[in-house]
């Protein structure tokens, strides 16, 4: 279900329950969506456009909050709060500081592994062409020979094979 059918379902759910704090907040994302649709860039919206409207939503409002708790405005500090915790609700959970730390950990063990591999790749191909070029010689030796070409007074470079 896309965000827009779910926000108009909590919409009809909150004015059923006359729910003020969650009908503010549901029309403030309805009201994004349809700014989100049409500003001329976006033909369909896609979810990753919802999650960063949503944390732009969230993000105002945590700003709004800190002037209201900074200007003792303990009744509109209770509003953002409230609105805060109902647009969150529409974001993706949030990872905790331990799971964070574990998957840093997994993270790290599992870049640490690629490494590894790709220095054996880099190994493994760098004496295969070492090998190759051994094999493309077949035992002969090359010799770069330079002398004066007395016709034009330059030097000039050629190949001799000697097996």
């Amino acid at each position: 279900m896309s965000l827009e059918k779910k926000i108009m379902e909590d919409l009809k759910m909150a004015m059923k329950e006359k729910n003020q704090a969650a009908m503010r907040s549901i029309r403030a994302i309805k009201s994004a969506i349809l700014l989100l649709k049409t500003d001329g860039k976006h033909k369909e919206i896609t979810s990753s456009d919802e999650l960063k409207m949503l944390q732009k939503l969230v993000k105002q409002r945590k700003e709004s909050l800190e002037i209201y708790e900074k200007q003792s405005r303990d009744d509109l500090a209770i509003k953002e709060r409230e609105e805060i915790e109902i647009i969150s609700k529409y974001l993706p959970a949030q990872l905790n500081p331990e799971e964070l730390k574990k998957k840093k950990k997994k993270m790290k063990g599992q870049s640490l592994f690629l490494l590894y591999l790709s220095m054996k790749i880099i190994t493994f191909y760098k004496n295969k062409n070492l090998q190759h070029k051994k094999e493309k010689s077949n035992g002969f030796r090359i010799k770069n020979e330079t002398r004066k070409n007395p016709s034009c007074g330059r030097q000039s470079s050629t190949l001799r094979f000697s097996g």
